[in-house]
Formats: C-alpha cells, structure tokens, sequence
C-alpha cells in the first residue's frame, strides 16, 4: 500500500515528465538527447517512488497515451469532489446530530426540574 493515498480509491502514481524545448534545434540528436533526458529523469522517479513508498520493483506499469493520463487526472479529480462532498455532509449531519443532543439534554434537565418542582410542591 502506498504510504502518501490521496484517498481509497486511488490506486495511480502520476508522474508527467515534462521538457521544455522551446528554442531547441530541430534535429535527430537533438531529440535523442531529450528523449535520453526524459527517460532518465522518469527512470529516477520511478526509484523514487519505489524507495520511499516501498513498492515491488516491477510493480509500476508506465502509461505511454497522454489521453489516458488525462482520463486518471479526471478521475482522481472526481475522486476527490466526491470525497470532499461526503466529508461536507458528514459534517452536516455531525452538527444536527449535535444540536439535537443538546435540545435533548435541555428537555431532560427542565423534566428534572419539573419533577423536582413536583415532588417538593
């Protein structure tokens, strides 16, 4: 089990490498170098992750298509809301719940009183 879940159902890593070749040259070792730099910089965070959150080695599967990094963004996303909104109506719910124990302690302390009224009149 991952050590840092941003929830229960999290169950996705995500790592985006990103390199910015904005004023690069456009050229075959160019984009080798850069490839080279981003596989190793992913290579990195891989055993990263494998140290610190003490993962099986060959557990992580790499997901190549941006669309379906995109498609686990907006699940996490949802995810979340969904958790956020639960915790907000626990909330609520904490705090009726509260208000009608004390309503209720109230009554029983005026029965009290009107049975001790009772008893002594």
């Amino acid at each position: 089990m991952p050590k840092g879940r941003l929830s229960k159902v999290c169950m996705y890593y995500l790592n985006i490498v990103e390199i910015t070749t904005a004023g690069l040259v456009n050229g075959k070792a160019c984009r080798e170098s850069t490839c080279y730099e981003a596989i190793q910089v992913s290579e990195e965070l891989e055993k990263q992750v494998i140290e610190e959150d003490e993962v099986d080695e060959g557990f992580l599967v790499p997901v190549k298509n941006i669309w379906i990094v995109d498609k686990l963004r907006a699940e996490r996303d949802m995810a979340i809301q969904e958790c956020d909104e639960a915790t907000k109506e626990r909330d609520e719910i904490a705090q009726e719940r509260d208000a009608l124990h004390d309503a209720l302690a109230e009554e029983q302390a005026k029965n009290a009183e009107l049975k001790r009224q009772i008893s002594k009149g």
